[in-house]
């Protein structure tokens, strides 16, 4: 009995154990089956006034993008902003110190690659969190202003950082100063005017350290500014003609220093009454219609502008240079070549004086002497009330039937080896039509110099009569027959 009371001990003792694990496991499994605490959702995110997920900035722009976040669980949302040059969230990188709902870009001064943003929401429940990324915002820096057909009302000062570019036309109403620098590109036949009270300063500058002119140039000109991005494969270059130039057609003058004008066709025209000023600049690579009594000219100086200071200018490589009123004074400190090669020259080497003009309002003097005077449009000259200066070896070629005529109250100095002739003439002076075939040269090609103080013989003068200065005249004026030679 004892032994089987010792057993039946030990088997209640093994039992009481048993009961007691399995009570442990029930409560244990007990705690196991409590419902767990909620985890967070994860949060609804937008950017806000998202667009098409794209802008363009150009120097010193600024962007806010704004995410809107919510949840429904009452979890807390933090912020981070990433971005990378990719749209691939997963190779962007966290921007330091940005963990706010909203990020600010600046644009930098330079262009930099396509730049993607995106902000990363977080919900955090209980200790845990979930994360939802926005869409990608994209961020082009060009520092390319375009103009598409646009008036400047306000006074306003450019920024030689941007490259402006004019597609059709910009009409200048107030005052436009462009610095030192700046690049303005122009697509096919646009251009700029004044108008009103505009007017246009132009800041270039050259040093022996730098130069920094402002450009006027074509659309397709790759070697200036920055490339205008839907040309950037185009194979076209850029050429002559490209675009239709400057016009100053305002009431206030303009001042224009240092400038290149380049690929254009009449690459700048002053039209007004003002004293505008044109110094230090380059005219090349221009196009002018080669009309034989009315060519146009890379820079020209309409009648009402004479007064305008043009001077210290370069000019080569256009068809024609230069186009003047025939009463006014061309500066002799322009020049018509290239100054590293002077054998680089116009096509055209002539400067084209607008016949049918009066010399009446003050002395003018035709001086220059590295290329020709050409009298077009017109059948004659007046000289009356003042004088009429043609310097030393200055050659002055007429169109067919034009006369230069000095009334009684106006005075003609014809300097010593000057030289007055027919357009076609290329025994003196240059060439002017770059060997176009313009058919002879005959006597008789126009009709010379009236003098109206020896009336009624006005052509029997002793200019006209001159013949070694004064050629291919129509000498049957002065009672002489005309050279068969």
């Amino acid at each position: 009995m004892k032994l089987a009371k010792h057993s039946l001990f030990k088997v209640l003792i093994i039992s009481s154990l048993v009961i007691a694990l399995t009570g442990c496991d029930a409560i244990m499994g007990l705690l196991g089956n409590e419902p767990e605490l909620d985890g967070p959702k994860y949060p609804s995110v937008e950017i806000a006034d998202y667009g098409d997920g794209s802008a363009t900035l150009h120097y010193g722009d600024e962007k806010t993008l704004t995410v809107t976040a919510s949840v429904t669980d009452g979890g807390s949302l933090s912020y981070q902003w990433y971005k990378g040059t990719a749209n691939n969230p997963d190779k962007a990188s966290a921007i330091s110190g940005e963990t706010s709902a909203s990020y600010k870009i600046t644009a930098p001064s330079e262009e930099v690659e396509k730049t993607y943003y995106w902000c990363k929401v977080t919900n955090s429940k209980n200790g845990k969190t979930e994360s939802a990324w926005t869409y990608a915002y994209d961020i082009t820096v060009s520092n390319i202003i375009t103009f598409g057909g646009d008036s400047i009302d306000e006074n306003i000062t450019w920024n030689s950082k941007y490259t402006y570019y004019v597609k059709d036309w910009v009409v200048v109403k107030a005052s436009l100063t462009i610095p030192k620098g700046t690049v303005v590109k122009f697509k096919n036949d646009a251009y700029m005017e004044t108008e009103g009270s505009g007017l246009i300063i132009v800041n270039g500058s050259v040093t022996d350290e730098k130069k920094e002119y402002v450009y006027f140039t074509s659309y397709l000109d790759h070697s200036v500014g920055i490339i205008i991005p839907e040309f950037a494969d185009s194979l076209a270059t850029a050429g002559k003609g490209d675009w239709s130039g400057v016009r100053i057609n305002a009431t206030n003058a303009s001042k224009i220093e240092y400038a290149v004008f380049r690929y254009s066709n009449v690459a700048l025209s002053l039209n007004n009454e003002k004293i505008n000023t044109v110094e230090n600049c380059i005219f090349i690579d221009n196009k002018s219609n080669n009309i034989v009594d009315k060519p146009s000219a890379a820079l020209e100086i309409k009648g009402d502008a004479n007064e305008s200071i043009v001077k210290n200018n370069i000019f080569y490589n256009n068809d024609w240079p230069l186009k003047v009123s025939a009463n006014y004074t061309v500066d002799t400190l322009n020049i018509f070549h290239n100054p590293e090669d002077e054998n680089i020259k116009n096509v055209h080497q002539a400067i084209v004086m607008e016949a049918g003009k009066t010399i009446e309002k003050k002395n003018i003097s035709w001086n220059v002497t590295e290329l020709p005077y050409y009298a077009t449009d017109s059948d004659w000259i007046y000289v009356k009330g003042h004088t009429l200066s043609i310097g030393d070896n200055v050659v002055v070629k007429f169109n067919s039937g034009m006369y230069l005529e000095i009334e009684d109250t106006g005075n003609l100095e014809l300097g010593t080896n000057s030289i007055l002739t027919c357009w076609k003439d290329n025994e003196h002076g240059e060439d002017i039509w770059a060997g176009e075939d313009v058919g002879d040269v005959e006597w008789g090609d126009w009709e010379g110099v009236r003098m109206n103080s020896y009336d009624p013989k006005v052509y029997d003068n002793p200019i006209n009569t001159d013949k070694t200065r004064v050629w291919y005249n129509n000498r049957e004026n002065y009672g002489e027959t005309n050279p068969t030679e």
